[in-house]
């Protein structure tokens, strides 16, 4: 992030996106791995590749996901709030559902 969030024209890629789909999926992970919730999400969304990646923080460690649209697959990877020093990855996949 210290190579590319200072410069403008990245952030000019992509912007701010509200995801349904990732804002249940992501505290379903951080649930799972670390019981705990994530905050201060941030999404953003580059429609040229239908590409979405972000941040969130668990408690005082980040994560970080990545997610293809079009493929319906993402992964997450999260800092071990314990100070293990690991991260904790984990790979989804999403499924529209017809509320209809």
């Amino acid at each position: 992030m210290d190579r590319f969030i200072d410069h403008p024209e990245f952030l000019d890629f992509g912007g701010p996106v509200d995801h349904p789909f990732l804002k249940e999926v992501i505290p379903l992970i951080t649930q799972k791995l670390f019981k705990k919730d994530p905050q201060n999400m941030l999404l953003i969304k580059i429609p040229e590749y239908d590409f979405i990646h972000g941040s969130f923080t668990v408690e005082n460690e980040i994560g970080g996901v990545i997610y293809f649209e079009k493929k319906l697959k993402g992964v997450a990877a999260v800092s071990d709030p314990n100070r293990t020093g690991q991260v904790q990855y984990s790979r989804f996949t999403g499924h529209p559902v017809d509320n209809n």
